[in-house]
This record gives structure tokens, sequence and C-alpha cells, in this order.
């Protein structure tokens, strides 16, 4: 039997199914039903998407998938970011939402660590530029999006994750499946066989991680979302409850699940308010062990003095990034040795951290095999501690309990900004990046997302 609940949001009353309560939501919710802080949290997250994601066009994991996509001859659709070519949908989707997570410097949903923006922005970005929207429906579409995403999300942390499977993989297919249902303007019913179809497709495993198949996870959700909603509009069936019948997406991606989460006050609490952003581009799980990295050098500690770091850290912490010995830029992301070393050397844990050559240089090696780490269950997930002992006997302990960039400590508008020009700015020059960000900050004011898409300036190489 599929499981049942009471709807709690738009268009909600009476018993009825989950795919059919967040169906409705996508279908009946409008750009006017949502509060300005949501709003300005979409604007805020656009910002860092379009940064990170312009930041890593020239990447070669995004030129080879643009390349071979381009090689079916599609129809030029819609934008790949920072590229010349213009590809169909799907593929400027596929390739947008891989180069948005190649940095792994995207936004993260704080409860269940899915990153959201990956896989939804560039869907609603090709079919926004495609269909020559107004940025309150690109909004909009976004919002849907994020919010079925992230609660579904919410209702299989952390089984799902510890199964091994991706979560910004799996569940961010059903986001981009949700915004694209509502940017093609489809009706609850076929809303619920868009989700029955993202529920056949969601895919992801950790076992990539570190490799180029990890931000491929967030491509392949955008197209494959974007796809489902596509054949729904003409009428491709589903299952009704894809996603909670007894060999759906619940019952079979993950050993237990909440699903209260899925419509618990929906529509009115909105969980992409509680969206974080990296200031370092690798998981978050690293952040508080950066951050203390990073105030040792502060205290004027040099890695040449450096005789040894003891880092306290969540088990969760050597899960993740354990990797003592990374050979590649995308093996170092899942290295905290790796990143506190950066962080003590270079005081900063940007892209350029984690390209092959900076895992490979000496400093960084030397520095990284002087890292113990010390498992301390009773550290938090998001929580760090050094203890750093110098060559002359000095030691400075330093105790991070909440990173920067979490919820109790996030990024300000500002702060985005600087990151924004940080990643853009050398290729654009400071008037383009300005002009960018007064976009994005203006987004909703009835401007064309077709004129915002094709203003992205093109940074990739001839």
């Amino acid at each position: 039997m599929p499981l049942l609940t009471r709807a709690t949001g738009p268009g909600g009353g009476g018993r009825t199914s989950l795919s059919e309560i967040l169906a409705d939501f996508v279908a009946r919710t409008r750009f006017d039903d949502l509060p300005g802080a949501v709003v300005h949290e979409v604007r805020r997250s656009f910002l860092n998407w379009l940064g990170v994601t312009l930041g890593a066009a020239r990447e070669e994991a995004v030129r080879i998938a643009a390349r071979v996509l381009a090689q079916a001859d599609p129809a030029p659709q819609a934008t790949v970011v920072g590229h010349r070519r213009r590809l169909d949908c799907a593929a400027a989707a596929l390739v947008n939402g891989l180069a948005a997570h190649l940095y792994d410097f995207d936004d993260t949903h704080a409860r269940s660590i899915l990153h959201p923006s990956a896989p939804i922005f560039p869907t609603c970005l090709a079919l926004s530029e495609h269909l020559d929207l107004p940025g309150e429906a690109f909004i909009t579409a976004y919002v849907v999006g994020s919010e079925v995403a992230d609660r579904i999300a919410a209702a299989v942390t952390p089984w799902h994750n510890e199964a091994g499977w991706h979560v910004t993989g799996t569940v961010g297919t059903f986001g981009a499946a949700a915004a694209a249902s509502k940017l093609l303007g489809l009706s609850t019913a076929q809303a619920v066989h868009a989700l029955g179809l993202a529920a056949t497709q969601a895919a992801g495993l950790r076992e990539m991680f570190g490799s180029m198949a990890k931000p491929l996870h967030p491509g392949k959700a955008a197209w494959n979302g974007l796809l489902a909603a596509s054949l729904a509009r003409e009428g491709f069936t589903s299952s009704l409850q894809g996603l909670e019948g007894r060999r759906g997406f619940l019952a079979v991606m993950t050993p237990g699940s909440n699903p209260d989460a899925l419509t618990h006050d929906l529509g009115r609490d909105f969980e992409m308010v509680k969206n974080r952003y990296k200031p370092y581009a690798c998981g978050v799980v690293t952040h508080a062990a950066i951050d203390a990295a990073i105030e040792a050098r502060r205290r004027g500690i040099e890695a040449a003095q450096v005789e040894r770091v003891e880092a306290f850290v969540h088990p969760l912490v050597q899960e993740l990034t354990g990797k003592a010995e990374p050979q590649t830029g995308l093996e170092g992301k899942f290295s905290v040795s790796h990143c506190i070393a950066v962080g003590l050397i270079d005081g900063r844990a940007g892209p350029g951290a984690f390209t092959d050559a900076r895992v490979r240089s000496h400093d960084a090696a030397e520095l990284r095999r002087k890292v113990q780490l010390v498992v301390d269950p009773d550290m938090g997930e998001e929580a760090a501690r050094l203890v750093v002992r110098t060559v002359d006997g000095r030691q400075e302990t330093i105790t991070v309990d909440l990173a920067t960039g979490s919820l109790e400590r996030p990024m300000s508008d500002r702060a985005l900004e600087e990151k924004f020009r940080m990643l853009v700015e050398a290729s654009v020059g400071r008037e383009r990046t300005q002009a960018l960000i007064d976009a994005v900050w203006s987004l909703g004011a009835g401007a064309s997302m077709r004129d915002l898409a094709r203003s992205i300036p093109v940074v990739e190489e001839p």
C-alpha cells in the first residue's frame, strides 16, 4: 500500500498520496505566493550558482561533456554557461549541472547535505531561456523544485547517504522534474507522472567521489528531470506512487525514511531558506578544520615551523575525507589533511587549492603528512579542533564549533558577491562582473531570462 498523509500545502485538505501532494504544490504555487525572504534567497542561490558554474567553464570535464553532447548536432536552444556553443535544453542542463558541482563550491541544504542548485538551476535556465520566460517564472520554478528536492532529501537522510547513494544525483532528479513541470505548465496529474519518471531515473553513487563522475550526477539529474517533465506533458505515464509505493523510491533506495518531512508545513515553511553557502571549494565537513588552519596562520604559525598537527574531527569527516595521500585535485577535496595544509599555507581554500598541481606540490604534500586525524565522536559534524605543534616547542589549540558558512555563521550578501568576483572577475573583467551581479539582484523584476542567459560572457578558450 502507498504511504498516505494529510496534505498541508497549497491545494491540500483530505488524505491523498505523497506524490499527489507534491505535484499539487508544484502545479498551484505562484510567484505571488512566495514570501520576500524566499525570493531573495533564490537570488542569493543563483548568484552563487552562476559564479561557480561560470568559474568552472574552462575545466576539462566541462569541455569534454560539451564536446561529446555537441556531436549529436543538437538544436541550439539554450546557453552553456561560459561557452560559445549552445545545445538543446537537456544537453545544456547536463553540462551546466556538471559545471556547477565540479568545484564542490555550490550550496548545501543543511538538513540533508543535498546540493539543490546544481541540478535545478540548469533546468530552470535552459527552459526559461528557450521559452523566453520572465524572471518571476524562473524564481517560482526554482522554489518548487528546491522544496520538493530538499524535502525528499530530508525524508531519506541519513540512511540514503549511508547506503552509498549520492543524494544530489538521486534526489536532485526530483527537483529538476518539479522545476521543469512548473515551467512547462503541467497539471497536478501530469506532475505526478513526472515525479514517477524522476523516481525511476534517480541515480548516483558515492563511490564516484573524487572523480569526474561525481559532478556528472547533478548534470544527469537535470537532464533526467527535464526529460521526465517533457514526457509527462505529452501523456507518457509512470506509476502514480513512484515515490511512496511499496517498491518506489522511498522503500527501495533507503532502509528507513521519514515521509512526514515531505509535507509538513509545505508551502509555509520553506526549506530552501535553510541552505548554506561555501567559503571553501570542498565538502562542508572539512570547513571547520580549514577555519582552524587559517586561524593558526593568522596567529603567526608558518608551515615550515610545523612539527605536527592533531586534527580532532567527527567520525564522518574521516569517512568522507580521509584520503591521506590524494593524487589529483578532485581527490584533494576528499582529503581533510590537504584542506588543513592549504588553509595553513595559503590562508584560503578556493578552486586553486584543488588543482592537480597544488595537490602534488611539495609544500602541501609535506605538511599534510604531518596531519594526524583523531576521530572524536563527541565532536560535532561541523566542528573541529586543531592542536598545532611547532619545531621550537610552541603549541596552539584552535577550536571551531561552527564553520563559516553554516546556518549559524552564514555568508552575507556581500560575502557572496566577493566570492562571485573571485570566481569570475579575472575572466570577464570588473565591469561585466558587476553587471552580472546587478542582473541577479534584480531577478524577478520582469526581465527576460533569455536576455539574461545570453548576456553571460564567454570564457572558454578557443
